[in-house]
């Protein structure tokens, strides 16, 4: 098995920056991961040490443990008693194409129950994490936005948003209450919308979930992770949600019309190949189970 550094990851790795806002270790564990997701490392390669760690990034061993907890903890890396840390298999995975119902946000529209407020606007550079994450350079600038969900005026959602910049200079002059954002983009700047990924994901709400959301305990939430590409590939927006569970449910139609059951002339049985993701909040209070 494999000790030292990936094939290039001298020059491949972007340096930590001690003046960005972002920890670290938060910095360091998303170079790690850029290593194992671009297959300078492999499934199976021993990750360099914590002391090889810490002379290649100046960093202390403490934080060096903080970054190697988090990889294990997202399930890139995993530990030998005694040999040290590899690089774990990718999780076997079972992913279905979807397509969107025209540029609906992460709601289906409920006028005068469903609502937003704007709770932060303002451009920021990008950091470590949000440089791997919409594959910029680092430090580019980017519009950054957080906005409340509300349902019946309770808050029941925190979403944040990031934009390049120089895709849509001005992009803080629009109206983020009223306006879908990708109907900005889309509509306003002209740029051609391709695809959207989008991952569900279930977890626990944090500190800023709880102050925002209005928790006084830790509660189960949806988190929504989507991606929009131009038909350049380019990423146009970044969004993360947190949502309550009790107040949302998503509802996954599979067109199986277009699905061939049995091989025939034309090849092998095809899976679905298209759906609708449909997302819309239930009728409950959502008060009642805090």
């Amino acid at each position: 098995m494999k000790t030292s550094y990936p094939t290039g990851a001298q020059s491949l790795a972007m340096d930590l920056q001690p003046e960005s806002p972002d920890p670290l270790y938060q910095q360091l564990r998303s170079i790690l991961a850029s290593w194992i997701k671009n297959s300078k490392l492999h499934p199976h390669d021993k990750i360099p040490s914590e002391r090889q760690l810490c002379e290649r990034f100046s960093v202390s061993r403490m934080t060096v443990r903080q970054a190697l907890g988090k990889l294990k903890e997202e399930g890139f890396i995993y530990t030998q008693q005694g040999k040290g840390m590899y690089v774990a298999e990718p999780t076997p995975g079972f992913e279905l194409a979807f397509a969107l119902t025209g540029y609906s946000e992460e709601t289906i529209p409920m006028r005068g129950v469903l609502s937003s407020k704007t709770i932060d606007a303002r451009l920021i550079h990008a950091t470590a994490e949000l440089a791997e994450a919409l594959d910029l350079p680092l430090a580019e600038e980017l519009v950054r936005i957080e906005q409340l969900h509300l349902l019946r005026d309770v808050p029941v959602g925190l979403r944040t948003i990031h934009v390049p910049h120089r895709l849509c200079p001005g992009y803080l002059d629009h109206d983020l209450s009223h306006n879908a954002s990708l109907e900005i983009i889309r509509d306003d700047y002209h740029l051609p919308l391709e695809n959207i990924t989008q991952v569900v994901k279930a977890g626990l709400s944090g500190p800023r979930e709880m102050q925002y959301l209005k928790l006084s305990h830790p509660m189960p939430i949806l988190i929504l992770e989507r991606k929009s590409f131009l038909s350049s590939d380019e990423v146009v927006q970044l969004s993360k949600g947190a949502y309550l569970a009790d107040c949302f449910q998503l509802l996954l139609t599979l067109d199986l019309s277009r699905w061939s059951l049995h091989a025939g002339e034309d090849g092998p049985a095809q899976g679905p190949t298209s759906g609708e993701l449909l997302k819309g909040w239930t009728g409950e209070n959502p008060t009642s189970a805090r």
